[in-house]
Parts: C-alpha cells; sequence; structure tokens
C-alpha cells in the first residue's frame, strides 16, 4: 500500500482508501493537499506494469482531444449543445512514475460532471457485494452509454478490450455508465477492425446481461417489454447480431429499445438479486 501521499512536480495526494484491485495496479481515492479535492489515483502494482497505465494515460488524453472536438462541431451546428462522449471515461489529471513508490506509474483520475468520485460506483459490486440487480430500462441506458462510448472509441482507433463489469463505473443519480480502466486497450493506425470492434461490442453486452442478475437460472419476473429487451440483450452478447460496428450497433439498439418503451427518463433501479 503507497504512503499516506504521493507527490508529483505539481501537487502532492493524500492517499484516503483502497477502493479496487488488479494484478496490474491498484486503485485509490486520493485527495489533492493544495486544494482539497478528491481524485481516483491508480497505481502500477510491479514496475513491469508501468507501460499498461502509460498506455491508459495516452490513450485517454487522445480520446479527450476528439470528444472536444466533436463537441465543437456539434455545438457550432445545435445551438450550441453537446455530446459529451467526456463523460463515458475519465479524464487524466496527470501522470508520473512516483519516486516514493519505487519508480512506479501513478495516474491521477477525474471525471466530467462528476462532483464527487466517492459516488461512482463499480457496477459488479451491485451483483458481488449488494446482492441487487438492475431492472431492464435501467440495464438499457447501461448498455445505451457504452455502445455510444463505442462510436466514439472505434473512429479513434482503438478497441477497449478490457469491458468486464468491474471496470465499467455507475454514477445511478446522474445516469452515468464509465469504462475505467484502459490499461489492455489496443491501438490501430485507422479504424478498429470490424472483428474486433464486434468482440467490444459483445463484451459490454455480457457485462450488461450479468447486471440483470442470473437471468438463466434465477426465479424473476418480467413483463413482455421486458424479455424483448432481455431477447435484444441476449443477441448482442452471444454474437448473434452479426458483425456490427459500434455506430450499426448503437442505432440498432436505440431503434429497437424505442419500440419497447416510451423515450422518458426512468430512475436508476434495483431490485433483489
Amino acid at each position: 500500500m503507497p504512503k499516506v501521499s504521493v507527490t508529483s512536480s505539481d501537487a502532492r495526494y493524500q492517499i484516503l482508501k483502497l477502493i479496487a484491485y488488479t494484478s496490474t495496479y491498484r486503485l485509490y481515492i486520493c485527495r489533492d493537499a493544495a486544494s482539497g479535492q478528491s481524485y481516483l489515483l491508480q497505481i502500477a502494482t510491479e514496475l513491469t506494469h508501468n507501460g499498461g497505465l502509460e498506455r491508459a494515460a495516452f490513450v485517454l488524453s487522445d480520446l479527450m482531444r476528439a470528444s472536444r472536438r466533436r463537441d465543437e462541431m456539434y455545438a457550432a451546428n445545435h445551438e450550441g449543445h453537446r455530446l459529451h462522449y467526456d463523460r463515458l471515461f475519465p479524464r487524466v489529471i496527470e501522470t508520473f512514475i512516483s519516486q516514493e513508490q519505487e519508480k512506479r506509474r501513478v495516474n491521477i483520475l477525474t471525471f466530467t460532471d462528476v462532483p464527487d468520485v466517492t459516488h461512482l460506483l463499480p457496477m459488479s459490486n451491485l451483483k458481488s457485494k449488494d446482492r441487487l440487480r438492475v431492472d431492464p430500462m435501467t440495464n438499457a441506458w447501461i448498455m445505451g452509454r457504452l455502445l455510444k462510448l463505442m462510436t466514439l472509441v472505434h473512429a479513434e482507433g482503438i478497441s477497449i478490450r478490457t469491458l468486464s463489469s468491474n471496470n465499467v463505473l455507475l454514477e445511478p443519480d446522474l445516469h452515468f455508465a464509465i469504462v475505467l480502466d484502459w490499461s489492455s486497450a489496443w491501438m490501430y493506425p485507422e479504424l478498429v477492425p470490424l472483428v474486433d470492434a464486434t468482440a467490444d461490442i459483445v463484451r459490454a453486452a455480457q457485462a450488461a446481461y450479468s447486471a440483470l442478475g442470473d437471468i438463466d437460472s434465477g426465479n424473476y419476473s418480467f413483463d413482455d417489454a421486458d424479455l424483448q429487451y432481455i431477447d435484444l440483450l441476449r443477441l448482442l452478447k452471444d454474437g448473434n447480431a452479426g458483425e456490427l460496428n459500434a455506430l450499426q450497433a448503437h442505432a440498432m439498439f436505440y431503434e429497437q429499445v424505442r419500440e419497447i418503451w416510451p423515450d422518458e427518463f426512468h430512475p436508476f433501479t434495483t431490485l433483489p438479486f
């Protein structure tokens, strides 16, 4: 575990709480000692994993530039409205090698329009810790956010690859779904090949399907609209929708969802597992 603080050339970050860990990194809530602002601090577990965190920082910075370009073009033709792809992935405050932490790389992360990072919930925690599942309408906006993210990411020649439920953070009140870790992302010189784009879509649908509970063995009650949505999600997660790029999958998904339910706000809703 890191010491009580980590210092870069620009700031000192106080370590507050370990919230997640993998074989390649640890994730902490931290606080800028000067401003009091809270962030997430991602630190490599070993020097051999520094490259993955460096890749993540590079990819996220590239995505932020792409998101801003798209927002500027969209706003110019839509009365200032924006697409807000930047709400779907972290923003890198800074990335550095920590001499205090045996020269391991540290990424300091924040999230657009999320005022408090402690409100973010790993989607996997619903099932593994809280024994909760989301209802199908909640699931639809989660899956919709992930597909929207991929329309940007794949166009930038990036395959996410890691799309399990423990890599998706939810902000229930704001209806945000955010992909956290990009250390395994793969970059292509042009568009993501269709086979890899489809694989990302399948992984996202599998993660969303898991958030519905044990659909294939559980004793749950669903109405006809819910069952139509579950069939749609099952089609995507089993890879039976054909080889779709993200734009095609996003359009197909929302066309069918809007036939199932009215296009109106639905609050984040969980049910007993």
